[in-house]
Order: structure tokens, then C-alpha cells, then sequence
């Protein structure tokens, strides 16, 4: 991690994260083959971790307060700031150019959708998502494209300044959801 954010991931070696370790290059080499792995074990701890930090609910909600938990779980990850939303810059950059990583955000975009389902469905019992649906799809979509947005520039006030539309648009899109 530390390596990606200084170096950048297209300048990482594996021979310095090897370096940075306290193991033998066989025995890294024996749980990481490569940068590409290392990078997507990263991503899909921070997908887990959103998840898993900020999207609760407990039973039985409400649809309107299940939209207003997910429109601020939306909020939250757009908003959110720290070094580590660099590591989404680096490896949604590189999904143009590699087949592998826009076949991990797509498998990632599912495991969200199981994850969140189960939350959902635990306060709205027999909820399933649609997630063959434009809906959800859309969704997801418009919420990455917007951390990416907020993580790429120095200014991060746009997206807090807009807090209120931000919430206002996600809660209508989850209430078509449902």
C-alpha cells in the first residue's frame, strides 16, 4: 500500500515491496504473484470495508429510511478522503488497458450488490436486487464515477457543497430500486 501510493502502481516492483517485507522472495512469491494481485487484494479489502462500515440496517426499516441509509452510505464513500482512495485512481486507470481489471471491478460490483442485498434484505424482508437491471447498474456506475471524480482533483469542497443534492439524487434512485 505504502509502495503504490508513493511510487505509483505502474512503478512498483515487485522487488520493492519484497524489499519492504520481513519475508524471503519465495515466500512472498508463494502468496503474491505479481503487483496485480497485491493491488487487487487492496481493492477488494476497501470494497468489503465500505460495505461492512456503512451500510447497516436493522430489522424491520422502512423502504424511506433504507433509501436514506443507502443515499448517505453514497455520500460517505463520494466524500470520503485519505491516501488510500488513490489506489481506486490507479487501478480504474488501468481497466482501458487490461481486461483483468475491469473483469475485478465487475466481480467486485457483484459482491457489493450480494453484500448490500443482505443488509437490505435483513430490513425489508424478501427484498432481492435486480442486478441485471439498469437500475442498480447505474447506480454503482454513477457513485464510482463520482469518487473517482472527487479523488482526482485538489478541490475537494464540489461534492460537499452539493451534499444535500447528492442525497436528494440517491435517495430517488433507491427509491426506483425497490
Amino acid at each position: 500500500l505504502e509502495l503504490f501510493l508513493t511510487k505509483g502502481y505502474k512503478n512498483t516492483t515487485m522487488e520493492d515491496i519484497i524489499a519492504n517485507t520481513s519475508l524471503s522472495k519465495g515466500g512472498f512469491y508463494h502468496y503474491y504473484g505479481s503487483t496485480k494481485e497485491i493491488l487487487f487484494a487492496l481493492m477488494k479489502q476497501g470494497t468489503y470495508g465500505f460495505v461492512d462500515k456503512n451500510v447497516k440496517m436493522s430489522a424491520p426499516l422502512s423502504k424511506e429510511e433504507v433509501c436514506a441509509i443507502l443515499a448517505n452510505a453514497f455520500i460517505h464513500k463520494i466524500l470520503y478522503t485519505s491516501p488510500e482512495r488513490k489506489l481506486f485512481l490507479m487501478f480504474a486507470s488501468e481497466i482501458p488497458y487490461d481486461q483483468d481489471f475491469e473483469e475485478l471491478y465487475l466481480l467486485l460490483e457483484q459482491e457489493a450488490f450480494t453484500m448490500i442485498e443482505k443488509v437490505i434484505a435483513m430490513a425489508l424482508p424478501g427484498f432481492h436486487l435486480d442486478r441485471t437491471g439498469s437500475k442498480a447498474l447505474f447506480l454503482s456506475k454513477m457513485v464510482n464515477s463520482l469518487v473517482l471524480t472527487q479523488n482526482m482533483f485538489s478541490d475537494q469542497s464540489i461534492f460537499s457543497n452539493a451534499r444535500t443534492q447528492l442525497y436528494d439524487l440517491f435517495y430517488k434512485l433507491c427509491e426506483e430500486l425497490f
